[in-house]
């Protein structure tokens, strides 16, 4: 398995990211990872999206995960405002252009890695609502979403993407009660698997590489 550090642009600014990828043999399918919240400390060393990207790189895909502006070495637009400061008026004003941008800036990348065919996403928490945006906006192979927030952000435009869809919460996930996730399952159109892990939260701390083989079944189905 080969790391490699990489910036690409969005727009004016530079975004930095890591490609994984099996150093002798090529592949033709992409998987991008969307990272959760930077308010809360999300960025791309999360554990959920560091983890599998590491672990599908087995699974013949080059995984790209990325940090958002602002965040870690990616370049910020108004560097005078700190981090925090910057999300929290995103927050509040639940618009989220300039990260959908951000995400529309690494699917350009994925599309361009030599020898890629085709493009698969994965989004945790605060980034399957990026993900969706960026799902809705192109073709895709396939998605998966991990611990959607649902008690915190509207997650409609997911639902009706006509692309395949895994979608998994913990048992015990803080932000989506079980009458939130079973009504929202009955609005998602097919094709969609829906799992649930017992005795597991928001977090999958150690539950990566379950998380990697969940992903990788309804993926190369």
């Amino acid at each position: 398995m080969f790391v490699e550090r990489i910036t690409f642009p969005s727009g004016r600014l530079l975004l930095e990211g890591v490609l994984t990828y099996q150093e002798d043999k090529a592949s033709q399918q992409a998987l991008i990872l969307f990272s959760p919240h930077p308010k809360l400390g999300g960025d791309m060393d999360n554990n959920v999206i560091k983890g599998i990207g590491e672990n599908l790189v087995g699974a013949g895909f080059i995984t790209l995960r990325f940090n958002y502006r602002g965040v870690g070495r990616s370049e910020s637009a108004s560097p005078e405002i700190s981090l925090y400061d910057f999300w929290d008026t995103l927050d509040k004003s639940n618009d989220y252009k300039e990260i959908v941008q951000d995400g529309f800036a690494a699917l350009r990348y994925a599309k361009g890695l030599a020898g890629i065919k085709k493009v698969f996403m994965a989004g945790y928490s605060f980034g399957a609502k990026v993900m969706e945006e960026i799902a809705a906006g192109t073709e895709t192979e396939g998605v998966a979403a991990i611990s959607l927030p649902l008690r915190f952000h509207d997650f409609s435009t997911f639902a009706n993407l006509s692309a395949k869809k895994l979608i998994i919460w913990g048992e015990k996930d803080f932000t989506a009660s079980g009458a939130e996730i079973e009504a929202f399952v009955n609005i998602i159109r097919p094709p969609k698997e829906i799992v649930i892990i017992k005795n597991q939260d928001h977090f999958f701390r150690g539950h990566e590489r379950e998380l990697s083989k969940l992903i990788e079944g309804i993926l190369k189905e």
